[in-house]
């Protein structure tokens, strides 16, 4: 006699249920639902899943013989409804732009919900909220398996913390032609949450990240900061965002966004004010790159409408730019505009650290980590990097589109196009002002390249205490290598420095930072000729401190010749105007539906001897199990990991989960939430770095997370970039020391840190099929170097490949890259992981003899194990070789876990 407590997979085995359920539930017996249903019984499905409940009476009624009347089961005459009935369900109201972003930016604001059926989506219905109507859309997510979801609206509605709201639907039909009874659902806000008195020193270095990182752009006049009780009119607040979505996604405790921290400040907000505070704010995050089309890069006609009136309006405007990425802001340049903040995204403190830059408690010490220019299309990459027509139109990571990027700017990416071929900007890079003045007083010392030093004392000329940030720049000559006008050499920031008060830093400048690749030597190189130093705190406020003249040339490093482009195109140049970039060989390839330009990399032997005892006796067969994941743990039902090693049996193998992480422990459970890598970058402070990584190992720790995939640091190309906020500069020193002083402060506390992702997955659109085609040089100086100089401060425990293929491979495969660059040239000793689903493009068997320890996230069964073993077996894979990337990951494990 089978009960309620019998499990579904024992039912399975039954014919007469297998026939009722491939009628009438086919997703049951089949697909990724079946693996999540089996262990059930029918009882926890009941709970699990109300609207089944008629079926799992059928299901028991049929096993113990009895006869059973089916019409009422059959999918094509029953009605849809929205799943779970009219249960409460939890709308986060400081989640701006909720989880499904990341899979259709048409999802900002939206409360998600489906259909037990699927809806005809050319049939309208009718959502409606106290008899308004209400817009919704209903899409079907082809990178959630092909799932319909509904999207509601709701930012604007449900508002209130800790509050009920009850929509009515009606009018949807399904595509059997079936129309929903009218269904009431309610949807309730969460509580408020308070800040735990634990994690105030957490948070305190959340707040103080936020603040060093937002940037005064602006301040006409004087008119920051504000008197603590300033009458203060504010616009579009409500939407102001503290994080990116996808893997740079935070959860944090509590959040303090800006309208509770105007709220709970001294301000005294009313439209009646002379001074206006006008937020604009830019989502930003994973899948899908931004658009230049209005309401990403461009303002809306409903913000250009917005600003007019308030210029007519108000006497004082201070504009607050609350995006992840640099956008339109030449409206800011107005004379009515006397202030411009920008904040990113800053963390579950954003908003405080926002009123205490305001009101003068905190005084801005953040400088530009990008520049911003004054029109997209001032950017020498914006026709070589893949724009939508539309946001309806945009392409997807997912998506089946095959993409060429080709590098034509080559070395001129950022400040180094811009200073070089002499274009205004609308804000440079490394500008930043202060509430207070500073002098710098530098002094160079060294006669030659390879002993330079500047000492700069800093002296705060003002009556606040302040921080400032010393920039050291070079101008290195022209010779066989065409050079910018200018390179970033060096940085350093003061500690705070009451007024009249001064330090002294010494900032030393290391001859690789001032060597250019030659890709004829394959070497990198300081030329003879005239090497001029200028230190100042903005690159358009810079004083020269020093004139050396090398004699000769002289070769740094000599590397291997790897990554080679796979075919030739124009470099921009500044000696030919010609050659600036077209764009013609890049975009979508039309029928295609493989990569493109495909070379084949040189065999690189590893540099370390197999010596671990540990692994000796393994099978190839355990092995090859221990080199793919053991399966995501993303589930709500979950802690939310990203994924776990497989733990082989018999072989003692611990505990080992990673999680997402930039910028907090990117699981289920709340935790700390800081601001994202762009904001720490603007700091320009190491040390701050360094906390914010050692903070995210210390609540990775308590959570159970043995590694962080972070930080994510590849080089801002383009600003349009949809991760543009999870890394970290234009600029591959800045960006490179900041990384790896947030990858020394995760690993030195614990915790295993994997920088990401090697290399140029520089853009999102269809990034599993975008193919990177850039110089050796342009990899070298830029691409690769970013990555170099992070190496050079802490050499992290894991590094993941990218996504998108480079030169003729994707990196996932590449060996030249994994093995010649990373391992032989920049020591890496740790294990390489693919990011997840790589293998969707990347071949398994190739990633493996490339190198690439982990495939990631894998299954429990031996779906991506097979293609491991049969590589050994045809010898695409040398046992060799895959005996020593388990070594490189079973000893990083060993390290972490019996610390």
């Amino acid at each position: 006699m089978y009960t309620e407590n019998t499990s579904i997979g024992e039912l399975l085995e039954l014919p007469q249920v297998m026939a009722l359920l491939e009628k009438a539930a086919p997703q049951m017996v089949s697909g990724p639902a079946k693996g999540y249903l089996t262990p059930l019984t029918l009882a926890q499905l009941k709970v699990a899943q109300p609207e089944s409940a008629q079926l799992a009476d059928a299901i028991l009624a049929l096993a113990n013989g009895a006869d059973v009347d089916l019409t009422p089961l059959d999918p094509s005459k029953k009605k849809p409804f929205l799943k779970g009935g009219s249960t409460v369900a939890q709308y986060d109201i400081d989640d701006v732009d909720g989880k499904m972003y990341m899979l259709n930016h048409a999802f900002s604001g939206c409360f998600i919900l489906s259909f037990s059926k699927p809806i005809d989506e050319h049939i309208k219905g009718q959502v409606t909220y106290d008899g308004i109507p209400v817009k919704y859309i209903l899409s079907t997510m082809s990178i959630a398996g092909g799932v319909q979801l509904m999207g509601v609206y709701v930012r604007d509605i449900c508002t209130q913390y800790g509050t009920d709201y009850t929509f009515h639907f009606e009018g949807f039909t399904d595509t059997d032609g079936n129309v929903m009874d009218p269904q009431d659902y309610i949807i309730s806000t969460v509580a408020k949450n308070l800040p735990d008195p634990a994690y105030a020193t957490h948070e305190a270095i959340a707040q103080k990240a936020a603040e060093e990182g937002m940037v005064l752009l602006k301040n006409d006049n004087g008119l920051l900061p504000l008197v603590k009780d300033a009458k203060l009119a504010v616009i579009g607040e409500e939407n102001f965002r503290d994080g990116a979505v996808g893997a740079g996604k935070i959860n944090p405790r509590y959040h303090v966004r800006l309208g509770q921290a105007l709220a709970d400040s001294n301000f005294i907000l009313t439209e009646d004010a002379d001074t206006c505070l006008f937020v604009i704010s830019r989502a930003s995050g994973e899948n899908f790159d931004n658009g230049t089309f209005q309401g990403e890069f461009y303002l809306t006609d409903a913000e250009e409408k917005q600003i007019c009136e308030a210029k007519k309006k108000y006497a004082h405007i201070i504009a607050i730019i609350n995006s992840g990425y640099p956008m339109d802001v030449r409206w800011t340049l107005d004379v009515a505009v006397e202030a411009v903040i920008w904040t990113g995204f800053s963390g579950m403190l954003g908003g405080k650290a926002l009123v205490n830059i305001l009101n003068g408690t905190t005084n801005p010490s953040g400088k530009l980590p990008d520049s911003w220019s004054l029109d997209y299309f001032d950017i020498p990459s914006a026709h070589n990097f893949y724009v939508a027509p539309s946001a309806e139109e945009s392409v997807g990571a997912d998506d089946d589109i095959w993409i060429d990027t080709v590098y034509e700017e080559d070395i001129y990416v950022g400040y180094r196009y811009f200073e070089t071929f002499k274009k205004d900007v609308a804000y440079a890079f490394g500008h930043g002002l202060s509430y207070t003045n500073f002098a710098i007083q530098s002094l160079c010392t060294g006669q030659d390249l390879s002993h330079i030093s500047i000492s700069a004392t800093v002296t705060n000329t003002g009556k606040v205490s302040g921080k400032e940030v010393v920039e050291i720049y070079a101008t290195i000559p022209d010779g066989k290598l065409e050079q910018p006008a200018l390179r970033l050499v060096a940085f350093a920031k003061t500690s705070l420095l009451a007024a009249g008060a001064s330090e002294i830093l010494t900032l030393d400048v290391p001859v690789e930072n001032l060597a250019s690749y030659d890709e004829e030597r394959h070497a990198f190189i300081t030329e003879a000729g005239e090497y001029h130093f200028y230190c100042g705190d903005d690159i358009h406020a810079l004083t020269e401190v020093a004139s050396i003249t090398a004699t000769e040339t002289q070769t740094i490093k000599i590397v291997g010749d790897y990554m080679k482009p796979p075919v030739d195109f124009t470099r921009l140049s500044k000696k030919d105007e010609n050659t600036y970039p077209s764009g013609k060989k890049s975009g979508i390839i039309a029928d295609v539906h493989e990569l493109q330009h495909k070379t084949i990399r040189a065999n690189i032997p590893d540099t370390e001897a197999i010596d671990d005892s540990f692994i000796d006796d393994w099978s190839v067969e355990e092995l090859a199990r221990f080199s793919v994941c053991a399966s995501s743990g993303w589930g709500m039902q979950d802690v939310g990991v990203a994924g776990r090693i497989y733990q082989l049996e018999g072989r003692d193998i611990p505990y080992f989960a990673v999680a997402d992480g930039n910028n907090g422990v990117n699981i289920n459970k709340p935790n700390i939430g800081m601001p994202t890598s762009n904001l720490v970058c603007a700091s320009w402070n190491p040390d701050l770095a360094y906390q914010v990584g050692r903070v995210i190992a210390e609540e990775a720790r308590e959570n159970n997370v043995q590694m962080i995939l972070a930080p994510a640091m590849n080089l801002h190309r383009n600003p349009l970039c949809g991760r543009h906020p999870e890394y970290f500069s234009e600029d591959p020193l800045l960006g490179g020391i900041m990384a790896g002083n947030q990858c020394k402060g995760l690993e030195e506390n614990g915790v295993s840190a994997s920088i990401k992702h090697v290399c140029c997955n520089n853009a999102e659109s269809s990034r599993k099929r975008n193919h990177s085609i850039v110089s050796q040089r342009a990899l070298r100086e830029l691409y690769l170097r970013t990555f170099e100089v992070a190496f050079d401060i802490h050499i992290p425990d894991s590094i993941m490949t990218g996504y998108n293929a480079c030169n003729g491979v994707f990196t996932a495969e590449d060996e030249e890259m994994i093995q010649g660059i990373f391992r032989n040239e920049f020591g890496f000793n740790g294990y390489v992981m693919t990011d997840w689903n790589s293998y969707d493009t990347a071949d398994v068997a190739k990633a493996i003899a490339a190198g690439n320890c982990w495939m990631t996230p894998g299954t429990t069964d031996d779906t991506y194990v097979s293609p491991i073993i049969e590589g050994i077996k045809n010898g695409t894979i040398s046992e060799n070789r895959l005996r020593q990337n388990i070594k490189y990951m079973y000893r990083v494990i060993r390290k972490r876990t019996q610390a």
